[in-house]
Order: structure tokens, then C-alpha cells, then sequence
């Protein structure tokens, strides 16, 4: 038996080491797979050793989609790989064992994020099934378990399933809170389901209290476990911050309670870094109050692990005394009465010096003290002295200011010489001798005296220098520069800005005429008498044209014109062909000096229904007065500007006779450039004298003589930029309206009325022009009844709103009258419909304009409205058409042919409507 072991041991030495095999046979079922395994066994030798096996196996199992191989050598010498594929994962199913779950969508929601289909591998497929635990966690089950289970389908495709038990859902039933804290009633975490969010959300919280309350450093941290089936208890940890400890060092003089008090601070309580800045001057500021000079105090802040900060005061008091005045050192004897009547200050003023902000001598009051000296001996000839601000000295108790000064050596006067061709500069230098003080004051003075007399007596471009030259120590010598010049006459005057008033009425006040020698004060005295008159708001004078060859200047005068004292008289009236006339005679005052008399007229044609739009349904005469009075405020209450007032009558002398009476009286003033501003007391009477035909609904009058009374306050402000205030081509200019009116004497209408307007021209740097307009209004009434008023309601239509309809005619209406409810018909027994005015509207304007000449326009416009009555009924209207505008020296002549684009039963005309009028802009 012994021998048989031993040749079997002998057989297994002596036989090789590794056995080789001669090819190999792969069995998988992945055809594509086959395909790369095969690409990888040609990489090597046919005949494989063991090792290259067992190398091949694990090359194969780094594959993805493989998920085993084992490989067997056969009798034949063949090595045999079974290759096992992972299966694929083509969906992904979530099921909840215990119930339903509310946020299902949440698990299906996490299913997209996975890129399907996908090979199976365990890692992936456990992390799917524990983010799907998390989430329950996330909802407050606590004890959420997530099972995957892959299912087959078919072939290698699988399904996995992530099988859920939720178990029980935590309620949070205490709140236990730690530290020197009470909870704030806006954390409430008891009854409510443990959440991670939930708990995080009311830390954040409670620590942006405490953070509000001013423990900048305060944190926050909430615990949370179970203690029964579904049952949890908090714990919250609150750190409110390091306490602070506020010590002082050096303070001799007042104790830590006092010092407590100037900085309204408690030792003991929590304060941030931030709370603690810039009580260190606060201190110094206190003890330099209480007499201390040189008081200085230093901050210290050390933090003392995390629950103590110290904040140290380190103050050195220096010396507590009285101040008793000013030292001057280094003044002769014979000045020491002069320097104190140069300083002049008492020592209350310096004690202020050195108690207060003005401790420094940069930028301080010290430092204007010592110019002051310093130029004093300079003007005694002394003219390289220098005073030096020693600071301040104290000792003994007693504080006072030390002065040194240096006043060198005293300058005397050498040649005084005169270049170039002055006469009578000689005579002005005559007073400084040579052997004098040198006074370089005294000097500039007598050559200023020189040039305002020469620049008086024409010599406007007369011009002198002043060149000082130090031969020694001890003398200076003068050279002065000067020249003449031609004398100058006045050519012209010329003004420039006016708009309402004559040019000729403004140079009969001022005191230059044309052949007068040009007197350099000529244009101050200009300027002063013109802002008297308090007419123009800006007033600027230069001399322009100088022609030294001839002798000749033109004074330019440039002005601002503000409201002058005006009274207006004017007429409208129009025919039954729709021809209207509009004549205005103004007579202008300015400051009660001079007239000038101005007549601006115009001419207006639509057809038919001109000014009283639908209301009659004839074309009637209608006449209108007006009367303006406008007066500037007296110089004594300049904060007002300028006085307005106006009265307007108008009276229909055709179907309806009615009288209006509008007077204003208030303040107009110019706060900004361009933006005049005006308050007025306003009163309103309105009557009507007779109705021959049909009630005037639109007035809300029903009889005869009924009359309307309204007062309040209107409120008006004009601002524009436009570059020629009768024809602008470019600019933008705002209005607005506010009036409050109540009825006089128990009246039903009370009402705020506001109406505002913005344009804008633009015109480009070829030939094409921009125009828009945008308006609108609105009333807000207090009245038991709707309000019918006539001059107040909004109407539109016409030149000024919505071009193709008649004046007036784009309104809400009615058929039915005031008096009985019955229907208003004509004489063909056909409904009238009559304009009641609006509440409110918005209306726009478009147009482009082409420049054919220098003088005339071509126009395309687009204008819409909207307006709505005080019942509700809104009425739409929308025209559009072209013109022509004629520019001439006085403002434009415009021609507008207008088509409507919406009917109304207010505007009962053709389709089109012509609208003409002169030195009209808009």
C-alpha cells in the first residue's frame, strides 16, 4: 500500500505544471454579445493555459451585460464558456402594501429619472428601492420598508417591482426646548408629523427670531425620536450667542453705571461686534463735554469660549480744566493789541473749538482763525509770514490755544512801473509811493478801480496784470501790465425770448439806446430792471458782435417770459354753413410801465352740426364772449408768482339761450425750468334762458331757468420742452387738470374731476415727422343723483380728440326725455339720439408727418377714443385721414380731411369731415 503512494506522488512531480487547451466553444444566448466576446478571445493564443483561463473569465465578467461565466475543458481539449446575460429592467412599479399612498406621483416621479431600459445590477437596484423608502421617511413614516423584486416578463426582460410597507406615520406630541430660550409662537412642531422639513423649517425659524432680536449668533438644533407607535418627542437645543461683559479701564472720573448709561448698554446681555462699534468715540465725545481734553479711548472685544465675550473700554482721560483763552507767540509788542482785536474770539467760542467736531485744525474754525491772522500781517508787509496751530496746552487745570507766528521780514515798496498803453492807470497808482508798506491788497485794488472805470466808459475789453518781483530781502518791486483797448458803441439791442410780449415795450425801459457808449454796468442795470418787473422768470445779458475794427457791440438780452398782466377780450360765433370765426383782443401790461395791444384771430369750418354736435340736430348760430384777466403778483410776495383770473360768458343765441360764468382767481408760479404751476379758487354758474325746442339733457335741466352753481379748488400744471412755443417741431410736453367743485348754495353735485394730456413731437434728420397725443380724464362724484352736468362731463370728437366726427358728438346718449321718460323724436317722428357726456375716457392720436418744403407738411393720422358714461353705456369711435400744414411766421395753417371708421347715432353726417383752422399746433 505504501508503495502505491509513493508512485503516485512520483507520477505528480514528474507530470507538467499546467495543462493547455487546444480552442474554445461559447454558449450565450445574447446574439450581440457573442459577437464582442468572440472580438475578445481573438486577442488570444489558441492554446490556452490554465492562468490564460482563468484570465479570459475575468476579462469577460467586466462586461456589463454579463452577469456569470464558467468555462470547462472538455476531453477534446476544447475549453466550453457558458456565458449568463444580466437581465434587462424595462419598467419600474412601486406597491404599497399598507394602504394607499397620497403621493403616489412623488414614486413615479423618481421612476422617469431612470434611464429605462437598463441591465440588472443589484447596487442600482437597491438605491431605487431605498430612495423610495427616503421619500416615505420624508412624509413621516418613520418605519418605511422597501423590498425590489424583479419579475420576468419574457425573454431576459424583467419588471421591477419595489414592493412598500409604510408602517405608521410619527406625530410629534412634545417639544422639549433646552438652553436660556422659550420657544416662539411661530415654531409649532407639537401635533404635527415628523418631517425632516418640518423640523428643519421650524429651526431656521426659531433661529431667524432670535436673529431679529439681535443674537446675531444664535443657533438652533431640533432632535427628534420615537417613543411608541407612531408617537415622536423633539428636543431643541438653543444657543443664543456668547453673554458680553462690558469692563472699563481708566475711568477715574465717573463709574461703570454712569459710563452704562452714556451708552445705553446691560452688562450681561448678548451683543454683536456691530452693536459695539463706534462707542468708543461716543465716550470721548461725553468726557470732552465734561471738560476733558485729550481724552482718548481705545475698544477692545475678546470672545472667552462660547459662552462669554468681553468687551474692554480702555480710556485715558487726560486732564480735566478750564480754558482761559488764546497764547500768541512770536508777535512783536507793538501788534499784541492788534492780534487780539484780529482774532476777536471769545473763550466760550474756542472752548466750542476743542469740545466739539471741530477739533482738528483741517476744515475746522481754528483753521479759519489762523488764515485770518496770517493774512492780517501780510497786509502790514509782512508777506512771508506764516501762523502755526501749536494745539492745545493744558496745565494746572487751566486749557488755552498756542499760536506761534513768524512774520519774517517786513517787505517795503520798490519802482512801480506801468507797461503798455494805459491812461490814467498812473494816477489810480498814485497813492502807493515807492518806500511804502508793500500792500499787494492795495495794489489789486487800485488796478481793479482802474478797469471798472475804463470797462464804464466803453473800454470793454480794457485788461490789466499785476507782476510782483522781490529785488531783496526787504523791497518789492510792482510791474503792471495793462492795455486799453478801443472804445465800443452800442449798435443794437437785442432781445431774445419773447413770446407774448412787444419788443419794442422792452427796450423803452432799459437804459441803453442804440449810439450810447457800451458801459460794462449797462447789462447789470438791464437785468436788474427786467427781474423787477418780476415779467420774466430768467433774465440774461451779454455782449455779442464785438467788432474791434469798427468799434461796434450789439447787447444780447435773453429772457424766460412769465405770465404778464393780461386782459382778453374775445368772440366766437359761426354760421348756419358751419363757418365759424374766433377773435381774441388782448392788452398786455408788463410791471404797469408799458402796453401793447395783440389781435389773434382764427377760422374754423365743419359742416352742419358744428359746436353743438347732435344735441339739436340743426345747424344753429351760436355766439360766445369771453373775458380774461390776468395780473402778476406785487413784488412783496414773490413766493406766489404770478395772479391768474378768468371770465368766460357764452351764449347760445338759437334754439337754447344759456349764460356760463367762469371765474378764477389763484397763484401761478414756476418751480422748475419749464413747469409752471397753477392754484385757483374757481366759480362756476351756469343758466339757462330759454328752451325753444328740445330740453337740453346734456345741462340736466328740464325747465327754464334753472341754474347751476359749482366752487372748489382747481389745481393745473404745464410742463414742456417744445423748441418754439407757436409752431414746435420737436419737444414733449405734459398738462394735467385736478378740480374739486362742490355745488353752491345745497346743490346735488359734488364730484373731483381730473384730466391729464402728454404730446410729443419729433422731428428726424431726414424729412419725416412724429407726432402722438395721449389724454384721458376721469370724474369721481359724491351725489345722491348722476351727475348732468353740461360744462363739466367728458365729450370728444372733432379737431382737438377724434378727427371725422363732429365736435362733441363722441359721447354716451340717450333718446329719452328728462322730464316724462317719452322718446325725443324729430319732426319725422324718428328717435333723437342726444350726447350726455362721459365719466371718463382715453383717447390717442397718431400722425406722421412728411416734409414736402420748408413751409408745408404733408399728415397721416390715426385718432381713438373711448368713453364711458356715468351709467355704464361705453362708446367707442376711431378716425383717421390726412392734411396739410402751412407754416407762416405767426403758427401754422392746417387742412384736415378726416374719415370716421365706427358710426354713431350721436354724429349723423357723411362719412367724411373737413376740419380747418389757422395758427392752430394741435
Amino acid at each position: 500500500m505504501i508503495r502505491l503512494w509513493v508512485l503516485a506522488i512520483a507520477a505528480a512531480l514528474l507530470a507538467p505544471r499546467s495543462a493547455e487547451a487546444v480552442g474554445a466553444r461559447l454558449n450565450c444566448p445574447d446574439s450581440s454579445l457573442s459577437a464582442r466576446i468572440d472580438q475578445i478571445l481573438r486577442r488570444f493564443p489558441e492554446r490556452l493555459d490554465s492562468d490564460q483561463m482563468n484570465f479570459v473569465v475575468r476579462r469577460l465578467m467586466l462586461l456589463r451585460e454579463v452577469r456569470n461565466v464558467t468555462a470547462e475543458v472538455g476531453s477534446d481539449g476544447l475549453i466550453t464558456l457558458d456565458v449568463s446575460v444580466r437581465p434587462v429592467i424595462r419598467s419600474i412599479e412601486y406597491e404599497i402594501v399598507d394602504g394607499v399612498f397620497w403621493e403616489r406621483d412623488l414614486l413615479a416621479e423618481q421612476a422617469d429619472e431612470w434611464e429605462l431600459p437598463m441591465r440588472y445590477d443589484q447596487a442600482v437596484t437597491l438605491e431605487i428601492a431605498d430612495r423610495a423608502r427616503q421619500t416615505l421617511i420624508a412624509e413621516g413614516f418613520r418605519d418605511a420598508v422597501a423590498t425590489p423584486i424583479l419579475e420576468q416578463t419574457g425573454g431576459s426582460s424583467r419588471r421591477l417591482r419595489v414592493r412598500l410597507l409604510r408602517g405608521p406615520q410619527y406625530k410629534i406630541e412634545r417639544l422639549d426646548v433646552g438652553g436660556a430660550s422659550s420657544r416662539p409662537r411661530s415654531v409649532r412642531l407639537v401635533g404635527r408629523t415628523w418631517t425632516d422639513r418640518a423640523v428643519e423649517a421650524a429651526a431656521e425659524s426659531w433661529a431667524q427670531r432670535l436673529h431679529e432680536q439681535g443674537y446675531l449668533d444664535a443657533a438652533v438644533r431640533i432632535l427628534c425620536h420615537a417613543t411608541g407607535s407612531g408617537v415622536a418627542r423633539c428636543a431643541a437645543q438653543v444657543d443664543r450667542g456668547p453673554l458680553t461683559e462690558i469692563v472699563f479701564v481708566g475711568n477715574r472720573t465717573f463709574g461703570t453705571a454712569d459710563l452704562l448709561d452714556v451708552l445705553a448698554l446691560d452688562n450681561g446681555r448678548r451683543y454683536d461686534a456691530a452693536d459695539l462699534a463706534g462707542l468708543g468715540d461716543l465716550l470721548e465725545d461725553f468726557y470732552t463735554a465734561q471738560g476733558f481734553y485729550g481724552v482718548q479711548v481705545t475698544t477692545t472685544i475678546d470672545d472667552h469660549g462660547d459662552s462669554l465675550r468681553i468687551a474692554s473700554f480702555h480710556i485715558a482721560e487726560g486732564e480735566r480744566a478750564r480754558f482761559v483763552g488764546v497764547r500768541v507767540q512770536g508777535v512783536p509788542e507793538s501788534y499784541a493789541a492788534d492780534v487780539s482785536d484780529v482774532l476777536q474770539i471769545s473763550a466760550r467760542r474756542l472752548d466750542v473749538f476743542f469740545r466739539g467736531k471741530e477739533r482738528t485744525v483741517d476744515g475746522g474754525a481754528r483753521s479759519e482763525e489762523v488764515d485770518r491772522l496770517a493774512a492780517w500781517f501780510r497786509e502790514q508787509g509782512y508777506l512771508d509770514a506764516e501762523v502755526d496751530d501749536l494745539g492745545l496746552t493744558v496745565a494746572g487745570g487751566r486749557a488755552w490755544w498756542e499760536i506761534r507766528v513768524r512774520p519774517g521780514a517786513r517787505v517795503f515798496l520798490g519802482d512801480v512801473t506801468i507797461i503798455g498803453e494805459a491812461p490814467g492807470l498812473s494816477d489810480a497808482l498814485a497813492v502807493i509811493r515807492p518806500g511804502d508798506v508793500a500792500r499787494p491788497a492795495e495794489i489789486e485794488s487800485a488796478v481793479r478801480g482802474w478797469l471798472n472805470e475804463m470797462r464804464s466808459d466803453g473800454y470793454l475789453e480794457a485788461r490789466a496784470r499785476i507782476a510782483l518781483q522781490r529785488a531783496a530781502r526787504d523791497e518789492l518791486i510792482v510791474r503792471v501790465i495793462a492795455e486799453r483797448g478801443p472804445r465800443y458803441y452800442i449798435a443794437d439791442v437785442a432781445v431774445d425770448g419773447l413770446l407774448r410780449t412787444d419788443e419794442r415795450a422792452v427796450l423803452g425801459v432799459l437804459p441803453m439806446r442804440a449810439g450810447d457808449v457800451a458801459e460794462d454796468g449797462q447789462l447789470q442795470e438791464a437785468r436788474r430792471i427786467l427781474i423787477e418787473r418780476r415779467v420774466f422768470g430768467r433774465v440774461d445779458a451779454a455782449w455779442e458782435l464785438i467788432d474791434p475794427a469798427t468799434g461796434w457791440v450789439t447787447p444780447l438780452i435773453t429772457v424766460s417770459e412769465r405770465n404778464a398782466g393780461e386782459v382778453e377780450f374775445g368772440v366766437l360765433f359761426t354760421t348756419e354753413e358751419g363757418l365759424g370765426f374766433d377773435l381774441r383782443l388782448a392788452h398786455n401790461r408788463i410791471g404797469g410801465v408799458f402796453r401793447g395791444l395783440q389781435l389773434i384771430g382764427s377760422v374754423l369750418y365743419q359742416p352742419q352740426d358744428y359746436l353743438t354736435g347732435a344735441i339739436f340736430r340743426e345747424p344753429p348760430w351760436l355766439t360766445r364772449w369771453s373775458l380774461r384777466y390776468r395780473e402778476p403778483i406785487p413784488a412783496r410776495f414773490p413766493v406766489f408768482g404770478d395772479m391768474t383770473g378768468t371770465l368766460e360768458l357764452n351764449r347760445n343765441d338759437r334754439d337754447i339761450d344759456w349764460l356760463t360764468y367762469n371765474a378764477a382767481v389763484g397763484p401761478t408760479f414756476e418751480p422748475l425750468k419749464n413747469l409752471n404751476v397753477n392754484l385757483s379758487y374757481v366759480y362756476e354758474w351756469f343758466q339757462v334762458l330759454k328752451v325753444k325746442k328740445y330740453p337740453l339733457l346734456a345741462a340736466g335741466v328740464a325747465v327754464t331757468d334753472q341754474v347751476d352753481r359749482l366752487a372748489g379748488l382747481r389745481l393745473t400744471a404745464l410742463w414742456d420742452n417744445f423748441d418754439n412755443r407757436f409752431d414746435p417741431r420737436n419737444g414733449v410736453g405734459a398738462f394735467q387738470e385736478a378740480q374739486v367743485l362742490d355745488s353752491v348754495l345745497g346743490g346735488e353735485h359734488r364730484l373731483l374731476r381730473y384730466e391729464a394730456n402728454v404730446r410729443m413731437l419729433r422731428q428726424t434728420r431726414g424729412r419725416i415727422g412724429f407726432w402722438s397725443s395721449l389724454r384721458g380724464g376721469v370724474i369721481s362724484a359724491w351725489s345722491s343723483e348722476v351727475p348732468r352736468l353740461r360744462t363739466k362731463v367728458f365729450r370728444l370728437g372733432g379737431s382737438s380728440s377724434v378727427r371725422g366726427y363732429a365736435r362733441d358728438s363722441v359721447s354716451p346718449y340717450t333718446s329719452e326725455d328728462a322730464r316724462d321718460g317719452s322718446t325725443i323724436v324729430d319732426d319725422n317722428g324718428q328717435p333723437i339720439a342726444v350726447a350726455t357726456g362721459g365719466r371718463w375716457f382715453v383717447n390717442g392720436q397718431g400722425e406722421t408727418r412728411v416734409l414736402l418744403t420748408d413751409s408745408l407738411d404733408l399728415a397721416l393720422f390715426l385718432d381713438a377714443a373711448t368713453i364711458t358714461g356715468f351709467d355704464g353705456q361705453r362708446v367707442n369711435a376711431a378716425g383717421t385721414g390726412a392734411g396739410m400744414l402751412y407754416h407762416t411766421p405767426a403758427g401754422p395753417i392746417r387742412l384736415d380731411v378726416g374719415r370716421r371708421l365706427i358710426d354713431l347715432p350721436t354724429d349723423t353726417g357723411g362719412d367724411f369731415r373737413v376740419h380747418f383752422y389757422v395758427l392752430t399746433t394741435f
